[in-house]
C-alpha cells in the first residue's frame, strides 16, 4: 500500500496538467480582418506595440513577411485572445499607420474587423459573429449583408426578378449588418443567387451581386465603395 500512496501526487499533477491543456477557456478566438478602404493598397497588420520599423534606408523586416490584404480581400487569424493591440498601414508606406487601436477578442468567439472610409479616413466596424450551423442533410447556404459605404442611405436588397418591395433586407444604414438569413442550395452542385442592392429610398439599383454559394457554408457580403468609384459587393467566407 505503502507504494501505491507514492505514485498518487505523481498522478494528481498528471491529471492537473492534463486539464490545463484542454480547458476551453484559453482557445484562441477567430478573427477575420477585411479591406476594404477606398483607394487603398494593400495593407498589412501589426499584432504588436513593440515592433520598430526601422530606419527609412533600412529593410522594413517585419513588413517583408507581413499578410498583405488587398482590397476587397480578407486574412484570417485564430492566434490572439483578450486584450489585442493592431495597427494597419499601407504596404506602400509603412511608415504611415492608417489606424491603430485594441480589440477584445474573448476566447473561443469569432470575430470580424472591417476596414471602410479611405485612406484619408479609415473607420472600422468589429463584430462578434455567432455562424449558423448547418448539416449536410439541410441543404441549406447562409448570407448576410453589411454597408460600408460612408455617407450612404439605407440600402434594400432583393432576389434579382422579384419585385423591389419584396425585400430580402432592407433598411440597412452605414456599418450596419443584417443577421445571416438560410436559402434552399443545390447540394449536388454550384449555384448561384443574384441580389439587387438598391438606394432604399430612391429605389435604384447600386449594384448587381451573384452569390456563389457553398453547401452548409455561411457568407458575408460587404458593400463598398463611393459615388466616384462606384459601389461594389465582394463575398466573404465566414469560419
Amino acid at each position: 500500500m505503502k507504494q501505491i500512496y507514492s505514485y498518487i501526487p505523481l498522478l494528481l499533477l498528471l491529471f492537473i496538467c492534463g486539464c490545463t491543456k484542454t480547458n476551453p477557456s484559453r482557445r484562441a478566438s477567430a478573427l477575420n480582418i477585411i479591406n476594404a478602404v477606398n483607394n487603398s493598397n494593400p495593407i498589412v497588420t501589426n499584432f504588436s506595440t513593440s515592433n520598430t520599423k526601422g530606419d527609412p534606408s533600412l529593410t522594413l523586416q517585419y513588413y517583408n513577411s507581413a499578410n498583405q490584404i488587398g482590397y476587397s480581400n480578407s486574412w484570417e487569424s485564430g492566434s490572439y485572445i483578450g486584450q489585442t493591440f493592431l495597427s494597419i498601414s499601407q504596404i506602400s508606406d509603412t511608415f504611415n499607420v492608417l489606424w491603430n487601436g485594441e480589440i477584445n477578442l474573448k476566447a473561443g468567439s469569432i470575430h470580424s474587423l472591417f476596414f471602410c472610409g479611405d485612406t484619408t479616413s479609415v473607420d472600422t466596424l468589429f463584430t462578434t459573429d455567432i455562424i449558423p450551423y448547418y448539416r449536410v442533410t439541410d441543404s441549406l447556404s447562409g448570407i448576410r449583408f453589411v454597408n460600408l459605404v460612408k455617407g450612404s442611405l439605407p440600402m434594400s436588397i432583393n432576389i434579382q426578378g422579384n419585385l423591389s418591395s419584396q425585400a430580402e433586407f432592407d433598411n440597412l444604414g452605414y456599418k450596419e449588418m443584417s443577421n445571416f438569413k438560410s436559402y434552399n442550395v443545390n447540394g449536388s452542385g454550384p449555384g448561384s443567387y443574384n441580389f439587387e442592392i438598391r438606394d432604399q429610398n430612391s429605389d435604384s439599383i447600386l449594384t448587381v451581386f451573384s452569390w456563389s454559394y457553398t453547401l452548409e457554408q455561411c457568407n458575408t457580403v460587404f458593400i463598398t465603395g463611393s459615388s466616384t468609384i462606384g459601389i461594389n459587393a465582394y463575398q466573404l467566407n465566414n469560419f
